[in-house]
This record gives C-alpha cells, sequence and structure tokens, in this order.
C-alpha cells in the first residue's frame, strides 16, 4: 500500500473531523451537572462518536470524568492518553 495516497485519500475525512473538534470550545466551566463542564463534556463525546465512526468501541464514564476507544482484541493492548480540554482564550 502507497501510505502517501491513503494519506491523502482520507486527508479531508481527517480535516472535517478536526473541525468539529475545534468548534466547541471545551475549556474548564465550573458548576452544572458534567464535572469539567457542559463544553468539554460535549468535546469528549464528540471525539467518542468520531472513535465509533471509525470502527471503535467506545466507553464513557457515568460520572464524566473520563472515556476511552479501544480497537482489536487480545491479552496485548496499547494505549495512548489525550485531552479534551484548551486553555481560555485570551484578548
Amino acid at each position: 500500500m502507497d501510505l502517501r495516497k491513503k494519506i491523502d485519500d482520507i486527508f479531508a475525512d481527517y480535516q472535517r473531523d478536526l473541525g468539529r473538534l475545534v468548534s466547541i470550545p471545551s475549556v474548564l466551566e465550573e458548576g452544572g451537572d458534567a464535572p469539567f463542564g457542559a463544553n468539554i463534556q460535549r468535546a469528549l463525546e464528540e471525539v467518542l462518536k468520531i472513535s465509533e465512526e471509525l470502527g471503535f468501541r467506545t466507553f464513557i464514564d457515568p460520572n464524566g470524568y473520563y472515556g476511552y476507544a479501544e480497537i482489536g482484541d487480545g491479552p496485548e493492548m496499547f494505549g495512548v492518553l489525550g485531552h479534551m480540554d484548551v486553555v481560555p482564550r485570551v484578548m
């Protein structure tokens, strides 16, 4: 498989999905039902939705503190840790 061609074939999808995520102002908010604020909860749910669209199984903590996506089966696992919140915009 030509890796460059594969990247070119799916690049527009990556741009679209990145746009879905960066459109959410995922800045820490106090109060409400979500532990880190409604927009961080929205960002977490959106990244898991994108993961499901890519074929991953997903889980979200019932209390809203974390979620994860996984694919494949077997005794070994490879993990990548990330976060969906950002720092406030300074004007």
